[in-house]
């Protein structure tokens, strides 16, 4: 019995083992984008509108009250 639980213990052990490597692999290969300037996740300032800009845009497409 005491065997079956250390084997149990060293499976679990070997999971979490390659569960590390794997995060430190996807970490390092974020980092890199990050460093080198391929991050495609953020969108390009020259695209984004400042939120003046964007409330006078829509101050000037709603209808006129009174």
């Amino acid at each position: 019995m005491l065997i079956v639980a250390v084997r149990i213990l060293e499976i679990l052990f070997a999971i979490g083992a390659v569960g590390s490597a794997l995060v430190l692999i996807l970490t390092t290969i974020d980092d890199i984008g990050v460093l080198f300037g391929s991050d495609e996740d953020k969108p390009s300032v020259q695209n984004e509108r400042a939120p003046r800009q964007l409330n006078n845009e829509m101050k000037a497409a709603a209808p006129a009250r009174g």
